[in-house]
């Protein structure tokens, strides 16, 4: 592919006609806006975990690959700041899954779908020729009047964080590594807790740019400037470390897997310091929205102000 992901998405969406009817927003959010009547919108959203591109059976069990593989789903209601309903699981199974890692696959989804009070609802069987590849899309719901999207930073909003960075891209780099990660990073990878909670706490307090970062702190802040038009200013000291991973590879490694390691699934989200702490959430400020300029995301230190670089997880790049 000679397009990287982002170019592809925007390739198609071009191809494709604007929202018609009762669809409100397509392609280019974390998930798509559809009316449900006067005051709702349903939250549509799919995801794939493709064997070998974003998982390796050696390193993760059934359990975890359908807990991750429903995961990924809710976090981005999650970040759209919607209440699960519904999940769908589309599995492809190559012969050597045996039928108690299938079903194993199917327990961890069901557990991550309840944790946060959705249904697997149904989906479809395959054999496969190639790798396993599980297929989720989610189903939620929102208030029309408190909806996360992308496009919503304004100059002089703050740039606020939940959680920590960089856990998840440390324990894959030591699983690469042959390493034995640490078991609370393992389970940043394996196991990661969408932000539902947080996501409509968010929503009701006003707040109304957002999404999950799941590609790293970069990337996902250069897609909240590019959908916005504006910049963002960040200051890397103030960015929530795992703090596993500051200890035990250091700050600077630390940082740079936060920036650019993805799979967090923390929630970054834009808003007025006044509506950001009427959440009652415990957020961490990284920084600020400003006018456009030249670099959409600007990191400022003790040196100065410079642009950040294009880094981060593209699935066509690796």
């Amino acid at each position: 592919m000679k397009l990287s992901e982002r170019e592809l998405i925007e390739r198609w969406k071009r191809a494709l006609p604007r929202p018609r009817g009762r669809l409100r927003l397509g392609i280019g959010d974390d998930a798509a806006l559809y009316e449900l009547d006067g005051e709702r919108y349903g939250i549509f959203t799919t995801d794939m975990l493709v064997e070998d591109v974003h998982f390796r059976r050696a390193w993760t069990s059934g359990e975890d690959l359908g807990w991750k593989s429903v995961a990924v789903n809710l976090s981005d209601i999650a970040a759209m700041g919607g209440q699960a309903e519904l999940v769908l699981i589309a599995a492809a199974l190559p012969p050597a899954v045996s039928v108690d890692e299938a079903d194993a696959i199917l327990r961890g989804a069901h557990d991550c779908a309840g944790a946060y009070g959705a249904q697997v609802a149904g989906g479809d069987t395959v054999r496969s020729g190639g790798p396993l590849i599980l297929s989720v899309s989610a189903f939620g719901e929102a208030r029309k009047d408190e909806v996360l999207r992308r496009d919503g930073a304004r100059a002089g909003d703050l740039i606020a964080v939940t959680g920590s960075f960089g856990g998840a891209a440390a324990a894959l780099r030591m699983l690469e590594r042959g390493e034995r990660p640490p078991a609370d990073l393992l389970s940043r990878l394996h196991r990661p807790l969408p932000r539902l909670e947080e996501g409509q706490a968010l929503a009701r307090a006003g707040v109304r740019c957002g999404l999950d970062c799941s590609d790293g702190l970069l990337r996902s802040l250069d897609l909240i400037a590019e959908a916005s038009g504006v910049s963002i200013v960040v200051s890397p000291e103030n960015i929530p470390l795992d703090p596993s991973v500051r200890t035990k590879l250091g700050r600077e490694v630390a940082l740079e897997l936060a920036l650019e390691g993805g799979e967090d699934y923390e929630l970054v989200v834009a808003g007025a310091e006044g509506t950001l702490r009427a959440s009652g959430l415990r957020l961490t400020v990284i920084g600020e929205v400003v006018a456009g300029t030249s670099a959409r995301v600007l990191l400022r230190d003790a040196s100065g102000v410079r642009a950040a670089k294009d880094a981060g997880y593209d699935a066509f790049r690796g």
